[in-house]
């Protein structure tokens, strides 16, 4: 895993990211993850650890929605793809079934 020269991003950026995650997750509670993958070199996430969650639940949800995410755009450093490690605070603001 490298720190990239250039970072990965989620295509169409942070905002597209942010919604993803709200059009696919139906929160059973508030509250605040952090989680941490890795976006390997093609762009696909591995290793998907919910480092905060709210409930078991909810974190399992979380893990799904993110395996099943749009392959990103993998960090770079120089011309090559590399590996990346990432770490996410995700805020859930409202209970929706």
């Amino acid at each position: 895993i490298y720190v990239a020269d250039i970072a990965p991003q989620y295509p169409g950026g942070n905002q597209a990211f942010k919604k993803y995650i709200v059009d696919n997750f139906r929160a059973t509670a508030n509250g605040k993850f952090k989680v941490r993958f890795v976006i390997e070199k093609d762009g696909s996430l591995s290793n998907i650890v919910i480092v905060q969650g709210i409930n078991r639940k909810s974190d399992r949800r979380l893990i799904k929605i993110l395996q099943k995410s749009p392959k990103w755009i993998p960090g770079y450093i120089g011309d090559s793809p590399v590996r990346t490690a990432c770490f996410y605070p995700i805020i859930i603001n409202n209970i929706t079934n």
